[in-house]
């Protein structure tokens, strides 16, 4: 392999690992995303509940 070949490899795998990375952390904020997203439904679910009972009872 000559060096022109050889840099061009190298930055092919450079490519790969930062689009490997990039995905990954896309893959953790979507998780984090759908867990907020749970948690703030709950609360809301929680803030209802509550009220309605201090309301109606």
């Amino acid at each position: 392999m000559d060096q022109k070949s050889q840099k061009e490899e190298q930055r092919r795998i450079a490519e790969n690992k930062v689009e490997a990375s990039r995905s990954e952390q896309n893959s953790k904020h979507k998780r984090t995303s759908i867990t907020l997203n749970v948690l703030i439904i709950l609360v809301s679910v929680l803030i209802i509940a509550v009220l309605w009972l201090c309301f109606f009872f």
